[in-house]
């Protein structure tokens, strides 16, 4: 399966960045956390180009940024309707 790691790179940004945006949708610091996640995800992609035994890959990085993403997008999305 050449996308194996890809999608589990992806799901597991999605899973981490709900729960996370989840506890703090609440919160002053909603906005900041977001751009926090998308922060770390790409620093900790493209800083296995120096840790040995790991390599950096594109794919998996696009993965990490577009989980963060969808949480955000899903995450917004219930917190519009619930408003209504």
């Amino acid at each position: 399966n050449p996308f194996g790691t890809t999608i589990n790179h992806f799901f597991s940004y999605v899973t981490v960045s709900l729960l996370g945006l989840i506890l703090y949708s609440r919160s002053k610091y909603f906005q900041k956390l977001f751009y926090a996640m998308l922060v770390l995800s790409t620093t900790l992609e493209v800083l296995q180009a120096v840790v040995p035994n790991r390599a950096f890959q594109l794919d998996d990085l696009m993965a990490n940024i577009l989980g963060v993403l969808f949480a955000y997008s899903v995450v917004k999305i219930y917190l519009f309707f619930k408003k209504l």
